[in-house]
């Protein structure tokens, strides 16, 4: 656990409760977004959302989805009057904090919490916009405003000073124009935050509220980590609501110091996360502090002991490799000799059809990223689509709800299951429109002659057209039908170019996450996107573009057994070691037929010559007979 102190001024639109000034803006203006229903089903939860705003005479359209920044086990922290310290788990429910992006700019960057209206930055192109609602506002107005990030009201750092960090007061959330070559790894980063008394009531003295802002500017700094595959978890947030545990005066280096001497004292018994320390002043000199280098100092940082499964690689108590190691953990570092594993050397196996194998790439002692087929790729010899990893096919989700003996019935089957608008048939507890009928309860085909009782649900068995199907209804049900398992599971396929969503079958150009790559356009006809929007190559052919190759294995420039930009080469290689090989082969196997005649030719031929030797002698002896014979007469 490192601590942090970070020294906030005046915090304004992001966490001010009452007074509101904008010398940082303008272009202030007045709008009132407009959501736009993609359902009808009020008991779904809405992973998924739409708004229309408009911001200087032009109408944006917002898909957003939904984020949680909250640990599972998250808890706020607060004293009440006695001093006492109480930890609260309710604020764990009701996320409404969502991150996306404008249809007209694709590379644009919203970031938006909806609790009680829109409240967030909207950065487009190279325009950033704030947002939040007005108060006491009757028709769902906003106030809408240019931010400028050319001010910076703090003093330049001293050169000698090395505990006190000075960053910039930006919100401008970093937008790459490519995607990098080498995925990154998904990581995630621990943090609980300390506030102090003064930023509780300057945020208005209220818990809920507090959490609603803190939340919020934890979903900003995710929206400028996500271009490093790192999500930012809060696990805890304490509020010094009755009064400081520290002084909080003083240059920036000794509040960080008292704070590490009562972090070892009250806060190393419950967490073990990044700490930092949130306090408010009017005019302060610096941003913040913390101990540079100080990660593996049990005094400013902790973890969990666990036995080192590299013992020949790892100094553990130093925490540095022996040399001439070259890694001392991950998938891609062999234990025994304590070096990187040669490029291509399998590190993650396929899942499913939609999942990929991924390969060591040879420098790194990590697998790359999980890489997955795109939604909505074809699989299952073109029966199914491919959702979340998954080849959402019938026949496999009959088989996980049922068991091996249930598979995907017919169409006519489900229609007369879903239709009759009871517990075993509907489409989202509801009634079922036609349309919608493939998409309600899954209905499988039983192939056994036997009844089996299940424990987590009761079935129905229907006969139809000389089969019996079958559909369930969970005993205890869910709080959202989209937790429901004996439902059909979103993307699988209900007719030509449409999918199950929530129980709607709906055409595959409205999906939100629909991606900018086509399977016969991009790779080929050989090949499906994946989830990075790069070509998953047939055996027989070379990424990027699937390039017909008869020796190539396939796969993608992103599964670490290709290099992006060098993948004709790696492939002549293998061609000319493939070649010399094959042709060493084939100089075998001629050879090899000709040496054998050779021998059969040599052997037939000392035969020929004994032969004609023994016929030679015979015909001497019946001379020598005739003559004697001719003497005797």
């Amino acid at each position: 656990m490192l601590p942090v102190l970070l020294i906030l001024s005046g915090l304004g639109r992001l966490t001010s409760a009452g007074h509101r000034e904008y010398p940082e803006t303008s272009l202030l203006q007045i709008t009132v977004p407009r959501k736009i229903e993609t359902n009808t089903d009020g008991e779904v939860s809405e992973t998924h959302v739409m708004y229309a705003i408009k911001i200087d005479r032009k109408t944006y359209t917002l898909h957003l989805e939904i984020q949680s920044f909250l640990d599972p086990h998250f808890l706020v922290y607060a004293y009440n009057k006695s001093g006492v310290l109480y930890p609260d788990s309710s604020f764990t429910e009701g996320h409404c904090f969502y991150q996306g992006y404008t249809a007209e700019i694709p590379k644009s960057v919203v970031t938006l919490s909806t609790c009680s209206g829109l409240r967030g930055l909207l950065q487009l192109e190279n325009v950033s916009y704030g947002i939040e609602p007005l108060e006491s506002a009757v028709a769902y107005e906003h106030m809408l405003y240019q931010i400028n990030n050319d001010k910076v009201d703090f003093s330049p750092l001293q050169e000698n000073y090395s505990i006190t960090q000075l960053v910039d007061q930006s919100y401008r959330i970093l937008v790459k124009s490519e995607k990098d070559s080498d995925a990154l790894l998904n990581r995630f980063l621990k943090i609980q935050i300390i506030m102090d008394k003064a930023l509780f009531d300057y945020m208005g003295s209220e818990v809920p509220g507090t959490v609603e802002k803190v939340v919020h500017i934890f979903g900003l700094i995710n929206a400028m980590f996500s271009q490093l595959k790192v999500t930012v978890k809060l696990t805890s947030l304490e509020l010094w609501s009755d009064q400081n545990k520290i002084s909080t005066n003083g240059d920036a280096d000794e509040v960080l110091q008292r704070f590490v001497s009562w972090k070892e004292k009250s806060l190393f018994q419950r967490s073990r996360d990044m700490a930092y320390l949130l306090i408010y002043r009017d005019h302060p000199n610096y941003v913040g502090a913390t101990y540079h280098g100080m990660a593996c100092n049990p005094k400013f940082a902790a973890g969990i002991a666990l036995p080192c499964k590299f013992e020949k690689c790892c100094d553990t108590e130093h925490c540095t490799l022996i040399e001439p190691a070259e890694c001392g953990t991950g998938p891609c570092c062999d234990k025994n000799t304590c070096l990187l594993s040669v490029k291509g050397t399998i590190c993650r196996q396929s899942q499913d059809l939609c999942d990929f194998p991924e390969f060591c790439n040879g420098t790194s002692e990590f697998c790359v990223p999980d890489v997955i087929s795109a939604d909505l790729q074809l699989c299952n010899n073109n029966t199914a689509y491919c959702f979340q990893g998954i080849c959402q096919d019938t026949d496999r989700q009959c088989a996980e709800l049922f068991g091996k003996f249930a598979k995907g019935s017919t169409s006519l089957c489900t229609q007369e299951v879903n239709l009759q608008e009871d517990d075993f048939g509907n489409c989202g507890r509801k009634y079922c429109n036609f349309k919608d009928i493939l998409c309600g309860k899954i209905v499988c085909h039983w192939t056994r002659l036997e009844v089996i009782p299940f424990k987590k649900f009761d079935v129905q068995y229907t006969y139809m057209e000389g089969h019996v199907c079958i559909s369930a209804y969970l005993r205890i049900p869910t709080a959202h039908v989209t937790d429901d398992i004996t439902y059909t599971a979103n993307g699988t396929m209900c007719g030509p170019n449409t999918f199950c969503d929530r129980g709607r079958c709906t055409p595959k150009d409205s999906y939100s996450k629909r991606v900018n790559c086509d399977s016969v356009t991009n790779c080929s006809g050989h090949g499906v996107c994946n989830n990075l929007l790069h070509c998953h190559c047939d055996v027989g052919y070379t990424p990027p573009y699937c390039k017909p190759s008869p020796l190539s294995p396939g796969g993608s420039i992103d599964n670490g057994f290709w290099s992006k930009g060098s993948g004709d080469e790696y492939l002549f290689i293998k061609q000319h070691v493939a070649s010399r090989k094959h042709g060493l082969l084939f100089g075998f196997y001629i050879f090899l037929p000709f040496l054998i005649l050779v021998a059969i030719l040599a052997f037939k031929w000392n035969k020929i010559q004994l032969w004609n030797r023994e016929g030679i002698e015979n015909k001497g002896y019946i001379s020598e007979d005739s003559s004697s014979n001719s003497n005797l007469s």
